[in-house]
């Protein structure tokens, strides 16, 4: 594949993670009624989905970070585990449809840190491609999309 197709495509990967938490943000007040977990509790939510997500993209950065050569072998454990989070976050309002609070808390840390797995490799492989100018400006896209998501 050709650098340019691969830029594009990491840039609408990280436009589609963001857009997601976009609408996991819209809907989270009504999940949350759902539960039963007050309103006031939605920032400190976000916090910890957050901090989460920080964690995460930490540990998986260092965990790619150290298995570079190995891509190969994780590609389809990153596949399964993308497919993992996303199916965490569709499940959302049904979990939220329980009225139970742990099993939809625990619904958002499963894609919280699975989404995270999704771009601490894709920055780190980044950081090692190429020349400066090619880096900048895959990362430069990849961060476009993430702003427009």
């Amino acid at each position: 594949m050709s650098r340019p197709f691969i830029s594009v495509w990491i840039a609408t990967l990280q436009f589609l993670l963001v857009a997601s938490w976009t609408l996991y943000v819209l809907f989270l007040p009504a999940m949350l009624d759902q539960v039963g977990i007050e309103r006031r509790w939605l920032i400190w939510i976000l916090v910890f989905d957050q901090a989460v997500l920080a964690l995460s993209d930490w540990a998986s950065g260092v965990w790619a970070d150290r298995a570079t050569r190995a891509m190969r072998r994780i590609g389809p454990w990153l596949t399964g585990v993308s497919l993992v989070s996303a199916g965490a976050m569709l499940a959302l309002p049904w979990l939220a449809a329980t009225g139970h609070a742990s099993v939809f808390l625990t619904g958002v840390v499963v894609w919280a840190a699975g989404s995270s797995v999704l771009r601490g490799p894709v920055f780190s492989l980044l950081g090692r491609a190429g020349g400066v100018s090619t880096r900048s400006g895959e990362i430069s896209l990849a961060l476009v999309g993430v702003s427009l998501g």
